[in-house]
């Protein structure tokens, strides 16, 4: 894969900036120790390269919460967040605490919309209740037997 094209990692890094990608997973899922390379990120943070902490587990995976320490612990101590609505929050633990507030905040409810099944592959499309989408994609097994109970649930509105 040749890393022709410019991407939001090269736009920062021309402006003087360090990109890392990062996701709290194993790096072969979906390539990712391949690709984020490509893309022109300096750095790829995996599961593998994680470390220690903030490694809080939730159904056997990084928890949200944990991996939101992890990408605080890289701000510098100084950090500014701009926002377009917002005046700009200054400082790591004023930042901690402006997103804590939003997300508590904040109706996180997904309404599945669909779910699609090719072999082992499934794709979940949702809403939330303002009408924002968004999709997820999985690797799963017994893919059949989740469907079966899915759509038995549906049809009994459980």
């Amino acid at each position: 894969m040749a890393h022709n094209y410019l991407g939001l990692a090269d736009i920062l890094k021309s402006q003087g900036y360090y990109t890392i990608a990062m996701h709290p997973n194993k790096a072969h899922n979906w390539n990712r120790a391949s690709v984020y390379p490509c893309m022109g990120f300096d750095e790829f943070i995996s599961l593998e390269n994680w470390g220690e902490e903030h490694r809080e587990l939730l159904r056997n995976y990084v928890s949200d919460k944990a991996t939101f320490e992890k990408i605080i612990s890289l701000y510098h101590e100084g950090a500014t967040n701009h926002q377009v609505t917002n005046a700009p929050v200054i400082g790591v633990e004023a930042i901690r605490e402006m997103f804590t507030k939003e997300f508590a905040a904040a109706d996180m409810t997904a309404i599945v919309e669909h779910i699609f099944e090719d072999g082992q592959w499934a794709i979940l499309e949702w809403r939330d209740p303002l009408g924002l989408r968004g999709c997820g994609f999985f690797q799963v097994y017994f893919l059949q037997f989740f469907l079966k109970n899915l759509s038995f649930y549906w049809v009994h509105c459980i």
